[in-house]
């Protein structure tokens, strides 16, 4: 289609991860990555690429510019009863590649929206709560000209000496903003999110040290960050 329309708009339906080499093509203006959305799947493309409703949707995984990108490989086995071992542990997706310093084509919590956001004003709080380790505050402001909804994800790097990933998703939440409007937003970290299996104790501990909290739109859009 690209090659005959010089403005075409690709439309997705998968339920994980896929490359799309050909997204440089000048002909294609716009993707959309549905999911499995149903019956109503061309209705409420319509509602979205006309503007009658602003998208709020985040990916759940990276799109890597090479399968390799990723960190693990697809397993083709049909008959039998395979063995897989898990060797990438964590290390997959959006932490492998935060590992290795690989850029993505999009992201893990990449989406966008007819309106923009600015993040401000972060605060860390330790909580009184013996179910909560700490609150994460901050403001998100619609500096755009529509009413939009904002996904402000929570990321937590470790210590060093914990071995974990650059970083790891802790919380997120939706927040509607209408234009010119400002939200002031709570995350929260568990007890269970600061911690690591020890395999000595067999227990969930707490490493020692700094940990640095991020806050951002995705896992590579981060407009805030602090310590605790």
């Amino acid at each position: 289609m690209a090659a005959v329309c010089d403005n075409a708009i690709v439309v997705i339906h998968s339920i994980g991860p896929f490359n799309i080499p050909w997204n440089v093509h000048p002909n294609i203006t716009a993707i959309v990555y549905a999911g499995a959305p149903g019956e109503k799947t061309g209705l409420s493309l319509v509602d979205v690429i006309s503007g009658q409703y602003n998208p709020r949707g985040r990916l759940p995984f990276s799109i890597a510019n090479d399968e390799k990108d990723s960190g693990t490989s697809i397993v083709y086995l049909s008959l039998g009863f395979p063995t897989l071992v898990y060797s990438e542990k964590l290390s997959l997706d959006y932490c492998y590649m935060d590992a290795n310093d690989i850029t993505p084509r999009f992201e893990f919590g990449f989406g966008l929206s007819y309106t923009s956001f600015e993040y401000s004003d972060l605060s860390i709080t330790m909580s009184c709560d013996p179910s909560s380790a700490a609150s994460v505050a901050f403001t998100i402001k619609n500096t755009g000209n529509f009413d939009g909804t904002e996904i402000p994800q929570l990321y937590l790097t470790y210590p060093a000496n914990a071995g974990e990933p650059k970083k790891m998703l802790r919380d997120f939440d939706e927040v509607d903003i209408p234009k010119g409007q400002s939200k002031r937003v709570m995350l929260n970290l568990s007890l269970r999110g600061l911690s690591i299996w020890d395999t000595a104790s067999q227990k969930w501990a707490r490493p020692s040290g700094i940990f640095t909290v991020l806050v951002g739109a995705s896992s590579k859009d981060i407009r805030l960050s602090g310590s605790l």
